[in-house]
């Protein structure tokens, strides 16, 4: 019991240090709820199935699974799938950010975000939806879509937030 409150301190760590893309308050408690825990301390992953909820603030993820991959007690990488895995949080300037996949897998070290599966991320009604979205928090690249594979990128852009030269 007591590794596993070491792994889940990190994992909390790992989310009030993650990029400011999201706005995490850390004044917070983290919650974290679902029917059943797995941990395995020789992979050292903690998989949390059935109904999973996590909120810290104002910060919402909720899957099927969440699965946390530390190694040496340190947080690799979050996956997060179900039917729809979904992640909201209020970005530092009050805009409210919703983010839903059929997967959502957050790599800790290289700071990137991908959603795979009926992506979508809506930024108060301005909605990217797409198969696969790609997002690297370091440098602010946006990868969706994929020619290859006739994966085709929708937008819907607010009229109030277009940038229209003026």
């Amino acid at each position: 019991m007591h590794n596993l409150n070491k792994i889940l301190l990190t994992f909390m760590l790992a989310l009030l240090l993650a990029p400011q893309a999201f706005a995490y308050d850390s004044t917070q408690p983290i919650d974290l709820e679902a029917d059943d825990l797995h941990l395995n301390n020789i992979t050292g992953v903690l998989t949390y199935t059935g109904n999973v909820k996590l909120t810290q603030g104002e910060m919402k993820l909720t899957a099927d699974t969440l699965k946390i991959h530390t190694v040496e007690r340190k947080v690799q990488r979050i996956e997060a799938f179900g039917e729809l895995a979904q992640l909201q949080d209020r970005r530092p300037d009050g805009r409210l950010v919703k983010a839903e996949a059929k997967a959502l897998d957050y790599n800790v070290d290289n700071e990137t975000i991908q959603l795979t599966g009926n992506g979508k991320i809506d930024q108060e009604g301005n909605i990217m939806t797409s198969e696969s979205i790609f997002y690297d928090l370091k440098t602010s690249d946006l990868q969706a879509g994929d020619k290859e594979k006739n994966e085709r990128v929708r937008m819907t852009l607010q009229p109030d937030n277009v940038n229209t030269g003026e």
